[in-house]
């Protein structure tokens, strides 16, 4: 089942940058949903940034996160 959660990258721990999109494999690995299609209209917000990096997640705003889970999980993303 895909699911969404907060990301939060600052030490304080109350500011949240975005919302990442994907599922925990049995091993209790997350993975990243792959990017959505163009004809959702769902964008990452930091898709301009280097997918490289081992920790990278892409981040969407709450609503979208949400839409997308719903496309996802088999609903209309709303």
């Amino acid at each position: 089942m895909w699911v969404t959660q907060s990301m939060d990258t600052y030490p304080q721990g109350n500011h949240c940058r975005g919302y990442v999109v994907g599922f925990f494999t049995p091993e209790g690995t997350w993975r990243d949903a792959p990017l959505p299609p163009e004809s959702l209209r769902l964008n990452p917000e930091n898709v301009a940034e280097d997918a490289s990096d081992p920790d990278f997640c892409y981040l969407y705003a709450k609503d979208d996160a949400v839409r997308y889970v719903n496309y996802l999980n088999g609903g209309a993303a709303l």
